[in-house]
């Protein structure tokens, strides 16, 4: 339950089907947003970053990793104090630990470009680090128009890109980019985890730093 988290108003039984209602948001996605008008204001950018980054950090907090993080699962809602993003879609989200105590077993699921390599590699063993590196392909993708990856011939293209982060620098297309947030978002995108911000609340302190109601 979280102002920036679709919510769940139901759960239902639909011809011996379990099932969710939730939230009606009029809008659009983040992706298509991003479609129509390219890489956003940086100020805008990060306003909904922080948005973003506190309903993963509650999810976090609840024991739940998302795993697909991207533009298109992440809803933008008019309001009278601007504009309200809604990150939807936990359909692949997993439990940190099951009611034993155990490590649940993953698999590989999320979507190439966004996904951390190790989503790939070792999907039993992910930790918040890996909705990390998600964070930072959006931020990416907000501040600098496009995905850090560009989808390749097939998606083994894609996958060998991101593990050997083979990307443009922000500032490559981004020049008024904050250099402190540039690095922070290819810090995110590191493809080893113990290179990226440990946790959400660290990758906000270091995106917004100087902005104390960014980080609140």
């Amino acid at each position: 339950d979280h102002p920036h988290v679709v919510a769940v108003t139901d759960v239902i039984e639909h011809e011996g089907h379990p099932g969710l209602v939730l939230e009606y948001i009029q809008g659009s996605s983040l992706d298509g947003l991003l479609t129509h008008h390219g890489k956003l204001p940086i100020h805008a950018a990060l306003g909904l970053l922080a948005q973003i980054l506190g309903a993963i950090h509650a999810a976090h907090t609840e024991g739940i990793f998302h795993r697909d993080l991207k533009p298109a699962n992440v809803m933008l809602q008019a309001t009278s104090g601007g504009v309200r993003a809604v990150v939807t879609d936990f359909g692949i989200a997993r439990l940190m630990v099951d009611r034993d105590g155990d490590t649940v077993q993953g698999d590989f699921l999320g979507t190439p470009g966004y996904m951390a390599p190790e989503q790939v590699s070792d999907p039993t063993s992910i930790d918040a680090r890996a909705d990390v590196y998600s964070l930072g392909a959006l931020a990416y993708c907000m501040v600098c128009g496009r995905p850090p990856f560009l989808p390749g011939p097939s998606m083994v293209d894609t996958l060998r890109a991101a593990a050997a982060a083979d990307f443009p620098s922000v500032l490559e297309l981004r020049s008024d980019c904050p250099p402190a947030v540039a690095r922070t978002i290819e810090a995110a995108l590191a493809p080893t985890p113990d290179q990226r911000p440990a946790d959400v609340k660290t990758l906000g302190a270091a995106l917004f730093g100087d902005q104390p109601h960014l980080t609140e």
